[in-house]
């Protein structure tokens, strides 16, 4: 009999490798074959939801002709990438990069437009490049992004940023900024204006909170009214 019988393995099984076993019956006259069965480790763990990005090339420019640029490396990128980059669609480097996701650019011409994209390589072979970056011509000297904010329709003073937040809006794998902006002379009076990480305006909302100190109803504490302006 076989009922309560267990068996301990010498070794933990291997991730992402897949192990089979099989029981068999013995009788006294023969042996019956048992079913195979199998389980690949990984299989059975819970998935890692994780953003899906692109790999949000940026460049800085560093002075004296050099620019910094960097890119994202993901949480679906296998152990052996290597990346190829390209400024201006020409390569930058004679063997593929992979032991770090940055470069310093020397010797720009940075009297003129430069893009930078990467393309992957695995295998040897390269991947589709990535979405580019471009440094505009006669960049300030700076190790941010940083383009000007819009001019607030109607605003009924000046208004200073007070956060800044990062997040996919579009869905195109690439980081947008929510700027929320208050009103130096109003206090009840906030801006949230969503902006492509090249500065480019996307959409605007206003809206304005009244806060009571009076025991009414939580949806009376807070209200707020969204204005798309463009």
């Amino acid at each position: 009999s076989t009922t309560g019988y267990s068996l301990t393995l010498s070794q933990p099984l291997t991730e992402d490798q897949t192990w089979y076993w099989r029981v068999d019956t013995r009788r006294s006259d023969k042996i019956l074959t048992g079913p195979v069965w199998s389980v690949t480790p990984a299989s059975i763990r819970p998935p890692r939801y994780m953003e899906k990005l692109g790999r949000g090339v940026v460049a800085f420019y560093q002075g004296n002709g050099n620019v910094y640029v960097g890119w994202r490396l993901t949480g679906f990128d296998p152990a052996d990438i290597a990346f190829n980059l390209y400024r201006n669609g020409a390569k930058l480097n004679s063997t593929p990069i992979a032991n770090s996701t940055n470069w310093l650019d020397s010797n720009v011409n940075i009297a003129q437009d430069n893009t930078y994209y990467v393309r992957p390589v695995r295998h040897g072979i390269e991947q589709p490049p990535s979405v580019s970056y471009t440094l505009p011509a006669n960049p300030r000297q700076c190790q941010y992004l940083n383009f000007p904010l819009s001019t607030i329709p109607d605003a009924p003073g000046s208004y200073s940023v007070r956060y800044v937040y990062a997040g996919d809006l579009d869905g195109d794998g690439e980081y947008d900024l929510v700027v929320c902006r208050d009103c130096d002379s109003l206090a009840t009076h906030k801006v949230l204006e969503a902006y492509r990480r090249d500065g480019a305006f996307s959409l605007a909302w206003s809206f304005w909170a009244r806060i009571s100190r009076k025991p009414i109803p939580w949806s009376s504490i807070l209200t707020a009214m969204a204005e798309p302006k463009c």
